[in-house]
């Protein structure tokens, strides 16, 4: 029964050292994490047979969508809100992927694009699959 005495009072301590290194650490952690940036820059690049934009580079939020960039991709283009227009991300060697209209820029910036830097592909024929 003392060894079991003995035990208790010794992990007290050890739990209340524990606790307080635990704060700081806490705080380091969120000081040292990336904020993610507000503004993604999107790069255009024109696919087969797509004419090529005079700007290439675009600042848009985190929220915007797919499909927002279509349709203004189709205004800048001065085509017509019905035309088709397909854009397609293609990360590293891996082929490439056309994004759903509801995903974010901000989303696919964090899993693709890890730079901030997101590189879109637009078309106006189906190039792939």
């Amino acid at each position: 029964m003392s060894e079991q005495s003995a035990e208790a009072p010794a992990e007290k301590p050890e739990e209340k050292q524990e606790e307080k290194p635990a704060a700081p650490a806490a705080e380091t952690a969120k000081a040292e994490a990336p904020a993610k940036a507000k503004r993604i820059t999107v790069n255009l690049q024109p696919g087969p047979e797509a004419p090529k934009l005079k700007v290439s580079q675009y600042k848009l939020g985190r929220e915007q969508t797919v499909s927002f960039v279509k349709g203004w991709l189709l205004q800048a283009m001065k085509k017509k809100k019905d035309d088709a227009v397909f854009l397609f991300l293609q990360p590293g060697e891996s082929i490439g992927f056309a994004p759903s209209p509801e995903q974010t820029i901000g989303d696919l910036s964090d899993a693709f694009a890890p730079n901030t830097k997101l590189s879109i592909t637009y078309a106006f024929k189906e190039t792939w699959g």
